[in-house]
């Protein structure tokens, strides 16, 4: 959230051209069934946003947290219908940025993370509860 509500301080048309390119290619995927590409792109919609703070250590320290979680994004994008959710969520953030809303795309980045987390701890509990024949023949730790 922190990152994120530094970021949109910073009023840069470049950054706001550059998410909404992102979140307009980010509905292609969507619409298109594309989980590999949603998760690129959600990748580097936060990572853009995060990167106009101007904390450089902290962003490195969030893109290596975001790589070791990149196999449970994939997870998240094709277990869940959370990508249409996130999509959402990325209009009301970029509609806060545009709108020079800094705490709002704080808060709107929050609950976002926040609920695909919650989203993707259910989907967990249910494939630990309920595996898939193809996690069965491999073992549940994939």
């Amino acid at each position: 959230g922190l990152l994120a509500e530094k970021g949109a301080a910073v009023r840069d048309p470049d950054l706001i051209a550059q998410l909404t390119e992102t979140s307009a290619r980010m509905a292609e995927a969507v619409g298109s069934a594309d989980n590999e590409g949603f998760v690129m792109l959600d990748r580097l919609f936060h990572m853009s946003l995060y990167k106009a703070s101007g904390f450089p250590r902290t962003i490195e320290m969030f893109e290596q947290l975001r790589s070791a979680a990149e196999r449970y994004m994939y997870y998240y994008a094709t277990g869940t219908s959370g990508a249409p959710q996130s999509l959402a969520e990325h209009e009301a953030i970029l509609a806060a940025y545009r709108d020079g809303k800094p705490r709002l795309v704080r808060k709107l980045t929050e609950m976002h993370l926040m609920r695909s987390a919650a989203e993707l701890r259910q989907l967990a509990t249910r494939r630990l509860t309920n595996p898939a024949p193809s996690d069965r023949s491999r073992g549940a730790s994939g």
